[in-house]
């Protein structure tokens, strides 16, 4: 799975039918962390790091 905001590579595994909701997603890399949802493979970020609600 890449991390959606510097797309570098993450050590999370998906399946197709894989979903997640309001997942707390980490990219050791960059150092930041975003909320995300994932379904069928498609990824949309609900708040990045340091995002006021």
């Amino acid at each position: 799975m890449l991390y959606p905001i510097s797309n570098n590579k993450n050590r999370i595994k998906m399946r197709p039918d894989t979903v997640l909701e309001s997942f707390p997603l980490y990219c050791p890399k960059c150092k930041q962390g975003a909320i995300i949802n994932v379904k069928v493979y498609v990824t949309s970020v609900i708040k990045e790091h340091g995002e006021q609600p």
